[in-house]
């Protein structure tokens, strides 16, 4: 059970984020959000996702709790 709870947890902490910065992206906003108007900004949100969950597994992997 112990071990269940832990890679649940993890699983949360490094998806919440993303989704978060989903959703804030996904609101219809005229003017004010970054990288709107940008011909690649698309590409720069969804590479500050993949480096974010990176982040965070190599500090889960160094916290041995991976």
């Amino acid at each position: 059970m112990n071990n269940i709870m832990k890679t649940l947890t993890i699983f949360s902490v490094i998806v919440f984020p993303l989704t978060l910065l989903a959703a804030v992206f996904g609101m219809n906003v005229v003017g004010g959000m970054p990288f709107i108007n940008n011909e690649y900004g698309f590409w720069i949100i969804i590479g500050i996702m993949i480096m974010g969950s990176l982040f965070m597994l190599l500090f889960f992997e160094r916290k041995k709790w991976l």
